[in-house]
């Protein structure tokens, strides 16, 4: 949201610090402190009285009796605190907001399976989770339509909506599950996920942000077409 303020503003007329929000690094770096702090702040202060308790595990060796009674389902807490901050920093495409939906739905699926005094069920939990990834499967393709870059193959692969939209559901349904099936190790993925994405974030700005860089990989890039041409 504040991304927007661009629109209405000539960045070069606002004091100082203000020009950074025309920054998506910036945005994106505030935005990240922000929700941290907040999540540190807040979710002790809460957890006790939104959260439901574990009842244990019956595949652990002991039933799960060591979880039980802790706190559990604190994905959806923490998307709720940092929700103001996600619509304030991150620059959302008005067809990306569906997305967020998406991600939200899919958290608090597994936030009322938590606090449910019977456990949906996988049948159920899985067939709500696909859904969901058929509707994000049909926003993205709204957004960039069925063209997919695949390695060692040249030019952009078009598909259609019949082949893309099944497609993209499913590896979008196996990834929402690919951490549910092994319990634990939430933390392990999200931080390795975390890392990835600063690395790529990193990548994409030395890339397409900046601008000499950009220049000189698209003067690159055209060179060597005309060269291949004239061959």
């Amino acid at each position: 949201m504040l991304y927007w303020i661009e629109s209405f503003y000539d960045l070069r007329l606002l004091w100082g610090p203000f020009r950074l929000l025309g920054s998506h690094l910036m945005l994106l770096a505030a935005g990240t402190l922000a929700a941290g702090f907040v999540i540190w702040w807040l979710l002790p202060k809460y957890w006790d009285r939104f959260l439901p308790t574990d009842k244990g595990k019956m595949l652990a060796p002991d039933g799960g009796l060591k979880s039980v009674g802790k706190p559990t389902g604190a994905g959806m807490l923490l998307s709720v605190l940092v929700l103001p901050i996600v619509l304030l920093c991150v620059p959302l495409q008005p067809a990306e907001y569906g997305l967020l939906i998406c991600l939200y739905l899919c958290m608090a699926f597994g936030y009322l399976d938590d606090k449910s005094a019977l456990p949906w069920g996988e049948t159920k939990k899985g067939l709500l989770d696909l859904a969901v990834a058929l509707v994000a499967a049909t926003v993205i393709y709204g957004m960039q339509g069925g063209g997919l870059w695949l390695p060692f193959v040249k030019g952009e692969i078009v598909l259609s909506a019949w082949l893309y939209i099944p497609g993209a559901a499913v590896l979008l349904w196996t990834t929402i599950n690919a951490t549910n099936c092994s319990d634990g190790v939430d933390g392990l993925a999200g931080t390795l996920t975390l890392f990835s994405l600063f690395a790529l974030v990193a990548l994409l700005y030395g890339v397409v942000g900046h601008f000499p860089i950009a220049k000189w990989f698209l003067t690159k890039v055209l060179s060597d077409i005309l060269f291949r041409r004239k061959i």
